[in-house]
């Protein structure tokens, strides 16, 4: 896969409050990307995991800002396990350069 990086901006991340989920959220703009997705796993160098992005689009016509937010739920993560990460598009092969977290841990589990 060729990573072009691109005018991916605020990518957080957040937990959901159930076991095994993270929330990943990016913005665009001006641009929209029409297959928005996130590759993952657990070595940068094999993100076989992916999941399609919902989108939503903003226009703040009196400032100027325009642009899209993209959100997409990884599952069935590992307490823990490190994951690498991109988001991007696939029409495009437009992606952001290589991101990682730790898999949240189960509720009620102390962290180590």
């Amino acid at each position: 896969m060729n990573l072009i990086k691109s005018g991916h901006r605020q990518i957080h991340l957040t937990l959901t409050g159930r076991d095994g989920e993270m929330l990943v959220m990016w913005a665009t703009t001006p641009d929209s990307y029409k297959t928005p997705i996130v590759h993952y796993g657990h070595f940068p160098s094999k993100m076989d995991k992916k999941v399609s992005a919902i989108i939503s689009t903003y226009n703040v016509g009196h400032l100027g800002f325009r642009g899209s937010i993209y959100k997409a739920l990884l599952t069935g993560l590992e307490p823990n396990k490190r994951y690498y990460y991109i988001v991007g598009d696939t029409e495009t092969l437009t992606f952001s350069t290589i991101k990682h977290f730790n898999g949240p841990p189960h509720k009620g589990q102390q962290q180590p």
